[in-house]
C-alpha cells in the first residue's frame, strides 16, 4: 500500500482488511476497534509517508556508467558468468 509514496490512512487499512476478512470468515465488517488493536499489537508499523530518494541517487552519471560497464565486461570475461544471470543484470540495469 505504501509503495504509492503517500501515507496509508486507517480507513484504507480497514478496507483492505475487510476485503480479506470477508473472503475468509464472515460478512461482518471489522471496526476501528480492530484497527486500534492491530496497531497496538504491531508497534513496528507506523503511519508515515515514504521518503523520496535524493536527487543525487536519482541522477545517472555517464562516467560511473562507463566504469560500471567496463567492470561488468571484465567480470563476464574473467568469471564467465552464466547467461541467465547476465540476462538478469541487463533487465535490472535501467533501474540504476
Amino acid at each position: 500500500m505504501q509503495r504509492r509514496l503517500v501515507p496509508v490512512w486507517p480507513w484504507e487499512v480497514l478496507e483492505a482488511a475487510n476485503e480479506i476478512h470477508g473472503n475468509l470468515r464472515s460478512v461482518k465488517d471489522l471496526t476501528t476497534g480492530w484497527y486500534n488493536r492491530f496497531v497496538d499489537r504491531h508497534p513496528e508499523l507506523s503511519s508515515r509517508a515514504s521518503e523520496p530518494l535524493s536527487r543525487a541517487r536519482n541522477e545517472v552519471d555517464a562516467a560511473a556508467m562507463g566504469t560500471f560497464f567496463y567492470e561488468l565486461t571484465k567480470l563476464v570475461i574473467d568469471i564467465t558468468l552464466i547467461p541467465l544471470f547476465l540476462s538478469y543484470l541487463i533487465d535490472v540495469l535501467p533501474y540504476f
